[in-house]
């Protein structure tokens, strides 16, 4: 079944974005079960002005599956499947694999918010042809340990958690290029090192040592 909150989460996205201004669905339990967009739901969200329909099933233990369809309501066409699978409370992200028979395209992520937060940024993308932000997370110093650590956000505030623990100052936190990982620059030995986390697993390890003067 759909999880706690995920239709306010997509909703919240979409509004974010400035571009879309969601429409409350009216369909019954039976009929959002279902990924088919049928001539009856057409009729109905051309009566509301809508210019597409997003459904999405959920499966799995507290829905950490959704296979999710985007719908032209002008045409009656597809726009995109997709299929979202959490790995767990943690884990790596994998890269998309398409399905060349369904034409659906395959992402596992890290959580269930982060799965809302990929549909939402794959319906933007597909409006406007540039990249959403709600799966973006922020990485920034916070001393609320009394000690300057590494902390980990998501764009909408939610997904709090502190990654660094060398009781020590950790600053200058930057994502690498592929957005995998953080660089940031520790003090926990007396020198200014660089440090490799991996937001997933909050295991640093060094990238650059600097030797003591």
């Amino acid at each position: 079944s759909e999880p706690e909150g995920a239709l306010d989460i997509l909703r919240a996205d979409l509004t974010a974005s400035g571009v879309f201004e969601p429409l409350l669905s009216t369909a019954t339990d039976t009929v959002r079960a279902s990924l088919d967009f049928t001539k009856e739901e057409r009729v109905a969200a051309e009566r509301l002005g809508a210019d597409g329909v997003a459904k999405a099933r959920w499966t799995g233990k507290a829905g950490l599956q959704m296979e999710a369809r985007l719908f032209d309501v002008r045409s009656g066409g597809r726009l995109t499947a997709k299929t979202y699978k959490a790995s767990g409370t943690g884990g790596q992200e994998a890269a998309p694999t398409n399905d060349k028979t369904s034409g659906v395209t395959r992402e596992f992520v890290h959580s269930t918010r982060q799965i809302v937060h990929r549909w939402a940024d794959e319906i933007h993308r597909r409006y406007t042809g540039r990249p959403g932000i709600a799966h973006s997370r922020i990485a920034f110093v916070s001393d609320e340990t009394g000690f300057k650590e590494i902390h980990l956000v998501d764009y909408d505030g939610f997904g709090f958690r502190r990654l660094t623990g060398h009781k020590s100052i950790a600053l200058l936190p930057r994502w690498t290029a592929d957005g995998r990982r953080i660089c940031y620059t520790s003090y926990a030995e007396g020198n200014p090192d660089l440090m490799l986390l991996d937001p997933e697993t909050a295991a640093p390890r060094p990238f650059v040592v600097i030797a003591a003067m």
